[in-house]
Formats: C-alpha cells, sequence, structure tokens
C-alpha cells in the first residue's frame, strides 16, 4: 500500500496525502480521516475492475476537497470531474467524481447520461435502489437529454448497471464510445447504435430493464475493508476522526447546518429473520442498505434528524440479511447511536 504525507500539508503545488491510485488536495481547514485515502484507493480498483479490467499503469487522480462551492472550477457545482481531476465541495460526491477521471482516461467523453450513469452506478452518493413498481415508471427520455435534472441520476445508475451486467464491460464501453459524437436527432442515433453495439434492439433492452427492482453497486460501503461487522444491540461509542477504520473529514469551521463534509464509519449488521429494528439518534445521520443483488437491496432509508431535547426513535421493519449502516456526525453535540431489535 502507498501512502504518503506531503512533507508540509497545504503547502507547495504537491498533494497533501497521496494514495496509491488518489492524490487528495485539501483545502483550507479540512482535515481526512482515518483510512479515507485508503478507501478512495481501494474504491478506484473495484469500480474499475467492474468497468475495464486491470488499471492503466500509472494512473493517478488528482482530487480536490473545499469546504466552498466557489473554489472549484464547477460552474457553481457541487463536485466535477476534467481529465484526470476532480473537484468536490460534498463528500458524498467524491465516489461519483472519481468514476469521471477513470471514463475519461480509458474512454474519454460520451453522452452525458452514459456518463453520468456510469458514475452513479459506480459511486452512488448513498444507497440507490428501487423496487419493481417504482422502476417500471421509468421514463426514457433523460437518456436522450444533454441536459440532467439531479432526480435523473439514481435512474440513469441502475439503467447502467444493468446494461453493464446485461452484456458486459466491453460492449459498454464500446456503446460509451460510439455515443461520443451523437450531436443532432440523439434519441435515433442511440436506437441505431445500440442495436449495432449489443444485436439487439433498444425496445426489448428496455422491457427486461423495467420489469424487475433495479439498485446502484454497493461495494464502496459494504467493502470488508471498511466495514465493523457489530451485533445488535449495538451502541456507537464516538466517531473520532483519528480511528483508524473512520472515513470522511473534519472542518472545524464548517457551519453546524451543513453536512457536506463529516466524520465517517461505516458499520454492518445481520438479521437471521425479518424483525422490527429501532434506531435511536442524536447528532448522527444514518444511511441504511442492505447489502446483496437488486432485490435484496431495497428498502433504503435515510435517519437524520436536528438537534433535539431528546434523542429520536425511528423503528424500521427490516428483512433477513446484512444490513449497511454509513454513520456520519453532526454538529453541535456528541454523536448517539444505538440500534436495537423490538421485542
Amino acid at each position: 500500500m502507498v501512502l504518503a504525507l506531503a512533507c508540509e500539508a497545504g503547502g507547495g503545488d504537491g498533494p497533501d496525502i497521496r494514495g496509491e491510485y488518489v492524490d487528495l488536495y485539501l483545502g483550507e481547514g479540512i482535515e481526512v480521516c482515518g483510512r479515507q485515502v485508503q478507501a478512495y484507493d481501494r474504491f478506484v480498483e473495484e469500480a474499475h475492475a467492474v468497468y475495464g479490467g486491470e488499471l492503466p499503469v500509472g494512473f493517478q487522480a488528482a482530487l480536490h476537497a473545499s469546504d466552498s462551492d466557489e473554489d472549484l472550477p464547477c460552474d457553481g457545482l457541487a463536485g466535477c470531474a476534467r481529465g484526470g481531476s476532480a473537484w468536490f465541495s460534498n463528500m458524498r460526491g467524491a465516489y461519483h467524481e472519481l468514476v469521471h477521471t477513470l471514463q475519461s482516461d480509458i474512454d474519454g467523453d460520451s453522452l452525458r447520461s452514459l456518463k453520468e450513469g456510469t458514475a452513479q452506478a459506480l459511486g452512488p452518493p448513498f444507497a440507490v435502489a428501487f423496487d419493481a413498481e417504482q422502476v417500471a415508471a421509468f421514463s426514457q427520455a433523460p437518456l436522450f437529454s444533454t441536459t440532467l435534472d439531479r432526480e435523473n441520476y439514481d435512474m440513469l445508475a441502475v439503467y447502467s448497471r444493468f446494461l453493464l451486467e446485461r452484456y458486459g464491460p466491453a460492449r459498454y464501453r464500446a456503446f460509451f464510445r460510439a455515443m461520443s459524437d451523437a450531436s443532432a436527432d440523439i434519441e435515433a442515433t442511440y436506437r441505431e447504435r445500440f442495436a449495432a453495439t449489443f444485436d439487439e434492439p433498444f425496445d426489448d433492452a428496455w422491457a427486461a430493464f423495467i420489469a424487475e427492482p433495479r439498485c446502484a453497486y454497493d461495494f464502496w460501503y459494504c467493502s470488508d475493508d471498511s466495514t465493523t461487522l457489530v451485533e445488535l444491540p449495538f451502541e456507537l461509542d464516538g466517531l473520532d476522526c483519528d480511528d483508524p477504520l473512520a472515513t470522511g473529514f473534519d472542518v472545524p469551521s464548517q457551519d453546524p447546518k451543513d453536512a457536506s463534509f463529516a466524520r465517517e464509519k461505516l458499520f454492518a449488521f445481520d438479521l437471521a429473520s425479518a424483525a422490527t429494528v429501532a434506531f435511536e439518534f442524536e447528532y448522527v445521520s444514518v444511511d441504511l442498505a442492505r447489502c446483496g443483488d437488486c432485490s435484496q437491496q431495497t428498502p433504503t432509508a435515510g435517519l437524520s434528524a436536528l438537534p433535539a431535547e431528546a434523542p429520536t426513535i425511528v423503528e424500521l421493519e427490516l428483512g433477513a440479511g446484512r444490513h449497511s449502516m454509513i454513520v456520519r456526525d453532526r454538529p453541535g453535540g456528541a454523536p448517539l447511536l444505538r440500534v436495537y431489535p423490538v421485542e
């Protein structure tokens, strides 16, 4: 494993931390926690294994973290990527932007729906999963559009995973490249090149896509390398940025109402059978998801509450299997999380 601190964090033109595949540049006042850079390195390996086999020799992404959108060359957005460099002002978007650096290095440019769909499929900011009823209601329109709304990204993510797994990464990437010059009648071009690349009419593939539950990939938050397996009942014993298993960032100057950066830790627990589970929490957010195939991933849940006089308690009906918890602290007090089955 290659992990080096720059001689003077924040000084000079070099990265603050150099990982095996990712050079991390930190904005003023931002501290990286525990194993976050190692997590980025492992993510690059896993994402590339899905998208394109072995990593190109010498691949190194430059990842820039800033607590202000104004400091980014992203036209007011919270993240963007150009070539082998990526910028983000919200830690949730870092994995997504890293995928864009891989795309650029391997295949260059393409239709926006394919670029964003691939990045969201491999590096979703949180668990992305839809049940069969939700999938059946999807529209094809975003596939052929040059402008996308944020709500389109998750649909494009699960569609990109479907194509990767139905046709394999080699043909998926061939289609990605084939759509790089589509500009006039995008839908007609899309359908024509889809059939030529995949040997199947687009409408037949779409019918198969909307027939089942769909999800994005889960490896960044279900990785055994980063996840601490716990038993219920479980009580969080603080979130320390120096914890060797912690991820995320510490930004002491961050506005208390802003959750763009946070100390983070990944946990998982197993249920032998379906059960009602209570989550008691304060000064933390919890993204809850399933680890497994798409039929097992739904439902997902995001738990968060503003500081109150007493902790918030939420009871959820959960199925058998492994459940992942992405736990992040919130400013204002000591993080509290208790998770226990309801008898």
